[in-house]
């Protein structure tokens, strides 16, 4: 079953790089396929934190991506980011919008 799981994953990234060939993607389209592809390998990096975790207590760690921004950071200078684990349902922080 592992390894059908693996062929599965190899055709996605297999069709892409075809369509990509075929239809010459504009840079919007570029980049929107880029931030696919990172949230894929994201997910991919968060199972295998899961699985070493499982096997071995030493290891620690969590996978984060960016939720929203916020207004304010701890100082005037920085910009403030609140953050959700990639495996969590999408979640906002109650506030005025981060432009104001």
């Amino acid at each position: 079953m592992l390894k059908e799981v693996r062929n599965l994953e190899a055709s996605k990234y297999y069709i892409i790089s075809e369509l990509l060939k075929e239809l010459e993607p504009s840079q919007s389209d570029i980049e929107i396929i880029n931030k696919l592809i990172a949230k894929e390998f994201a997910k991919v990096a968060n199972n295998n934190l899961q699985i070493a975790k499982y096997f071995s207590s030493d290891i620690n760690g969590v996978i984060l991506e960016v939720q929203q921004g916020l207004r304010y950071g701890e100082n005037p200078h920085q910009k403030a980011t609140f953050y959700k684990t990639i495996d969590a349902k999408d979640c906002t922080l109650e506030s005025k919008d981060s432009s104001s």
